[in-house]
């Protein structure tokens, strides 16, 4: 028989009795031909990344020895059920005995806003001022420019109808010779 670990990540919207039953199920399959040696409910867990549009997960590490087929069949019944957003089956180290739990994560304490110098403020007011007088330059050129397409459009359409007029006085000359 090998060593086996799964971590599973179940759904966190599940009632505590549907979590518990759904660890009741992994268990049921890994003694279907193997042994349970520890459950380690992690519980609820900030995940890394979204995960069906959640932000945490219910986490159990499951520790077993079993024959090398039964990772296999684990592995389809996880996926098929919805309860489980994600897990993973490794085969363990013959040495390793113990879990070792990961830290929860440092709680960030740093402030969102820290004041700053008058002296970098007023530096920061600067910059911004310089930006938003560029910004302001641009924007008149543009104006600018678009005035000037405005004008050419203008004359074009003044010299389509002057050429229209033409070709219009030249057809009834025609007609009347």
């Amino acid at each position: 028989m090998e060593k086996y670990e799964t971590l599973v990540v179940i759904d966190p919207a599940l009632e505590d009795a549907k979590k518990e039953a759904a660890i009741e199920r992994v268990k049921e399959v890994i003694s279907s031909e193997g042994t349970v040696e520890t459950v380690d409910v992690w519980g609820l867990r900030k995940l890394a990344y979204p995960i069906q549009k959640k932000n945490e997960g219910y986490y159990a590490l499951i520790l077993f020895e079993a024959e090398p087929t039964l990772p296999f069949e684990l592995d389809r019944r996880l996926k098929i059920s919805d309860d489980f957003m994600r897990h993973i089956i490794v085969r363990r180290d013959e040495n390793q005995t113990e879990i070792k739990r990961p830290a929860a994560a440092p709680v960030d304490t740093t402030p969102v806003y820290e004041a700053k110098a008058p002296v970098e403020a007023e530096e920061e007011t600067e910059e911004f001022e310089e930006v938003e007088a560029e910004a302001a330059v641009e924007a008149v050129e543009e104006a600018e420019a678009v005035e000037e397409v405005a004008e050419a459009a203008e004359e074009a359409v003044q010299v389509e109808e002057t050429v229209e007029e033409a070709v219009e006085e030249t057809e009834e000359a025609v007609e009347a010779e």
